[in-house]
């Protein structure tokens, strides 16, 4: 069977409340019966054949009935509650599209094979049971060096202190119905390989403020194994090259000329310069912020380098103080709070002494 439909985890943009929009398990049956796939002659409790219920519940069947328009404009409530069918959200319309909405078509389904499949092979002579629905078509065929461990525990620990690389192939023993207490579903293992990164090519591109954009280079290579920073105009030191190459960060000196979707893929990233282009899983760029000042330009402060000017937050006009991310970049959230108590001290302390030359 095609698999016709996925939502969360293995979507970002639909959840189970998206299944129900789209018309739940009648309009999945409903599509598998356009594509001749299903058989009328079975017969259930709640119809005494499936032809005719689907003629009945199947929104995109062309006749539905106005009970069940009805039920699948059911919307979340959105509030917390014990009393069921309390609330009357309703959706404004229904997800009928059947080439990129909640529910596909066969003739558009994600693969055409089903959510399981059956392997077999020297690891699991007998079989293994894998979940392809949730498997990037990319990794179907993969060969990489095997790197084994003993225990799920001894698995995550080698993740997370990076003996796992790109390119391995995790296999952990002793682990499934014969092995580890309770079946453990290795979900662990999973969701960390998936923190890390491993495999997600990453560009980053520089950008007008140079001390964040290095900044954000470093962070991501702790996310990733395969980043390549284009400084694009930025000025890297000797000490941040040193850096960047000791965390395994790729630097490519040319101008980026280009930027644009991959057209094979819904989310790659094509970047391009004039050392050639390369194609990246996601691309960031380096943050450029502007300050929100413009009551105090229009007070007459004055300004260097794009923020307002001060002196242990005094700006240029007499009493008009400042501080936080209006002056200076890095003041963000806890830094601004702890910039604004020390002008706070500093006004105090001009108050005191103005008040003590009257004397």
């Amino acid at each position: 069977m095609p698999t016709l439909s996925k939502v969360a985890p293995n979507h970002n943009d639909y959840h189970m409340e998206d299944v129900h929009r789209a018309g739940g398990v009648p309009a999945l049956l409903g599509e598998l019966d356009r594509a001749g796939l299903l058989k009328h002659s079975v017969h259930a409790v709640h119809s005494p054949d499936l032809k005719s219920w689907l003629a009945q519940w199947d929104i995109r069947g062309g006749a539905p009935s106005t009970e069940a328009l009805e039920l699948f404009s059911a919307a979340p409530g959105n509030v917390r509650t014990t009393e069921p069918f309390s609330t009357a959200n309703r959706w404004k319309e229904l997800d009928t599209d059947r080439e990129a909405g909640c529910i596909r078509s066969v003739e558009h389904a994600y693969v055409a094979s089903g959510g399981l499949t059956v392997l077999h092979g020297n690891l699991a002579a007998e079989g293994a049971v894998i979940k392809a629905a949730g498997t990037d078509p990319s990794l179907f065929h993969f060969e990489g060096e095997a790197i084994v461990f003993e225990s799920q525990e001894e698995a995550i620990e080698k993740i997370l202190n990076k003996t796992v690389h790109e390119g391995h192939v995790v296999v952990i023993r002793y682990e499934g119905p014969s092995g580890g207490p309770g079946m453990q579903e290795m979900l662990y293992p999973t969701s960390f390989i998936k923190g890390r990164g491993l495999g997600k090519k990453v560009a980053l591109i520089g950008g007008a403020n140079p001390p964040f954009t290095i900044r954000i280079s470093k962070l991501l290579s702790t996310w990733t194994d395969t980043l390549t920073f284009y400084p694009n105009g930025l000025e890297l030191t000797d000490l941040d090259r040193t850096q960047l190459a000791g965390l395994g960060v790729k630097v490519v000196d040319p101008e980026v000329t280009q930027v644009r979707p991959e057209e094979t893929s819904p989310t790659g990233v094509v970047v391009q310069s004039s050392a050639g282009e390369d194609t990246y899983e996601a691309c960031f760029t380096g943050p450029d912020f502007l300050p929100n000042d413009a009551l105090l330009r229009d007070a007459g402060c004055e300004s260097a380098n794009g923020w307002v000017s001060v002196e242990h937050g005094q700006t240029s006009v007499s009493r008009l103080w400042a501080a936080g991310n209006v002056v200076s970049s890095p003041d963000q959230v806890s830094q601004a709070m702890g910039s604004g108590a020390a002008v706070g001290i500093a006004i105090d302390q001009r108050m005191l002494d103005e008040d003590l030359a009257e004397l």
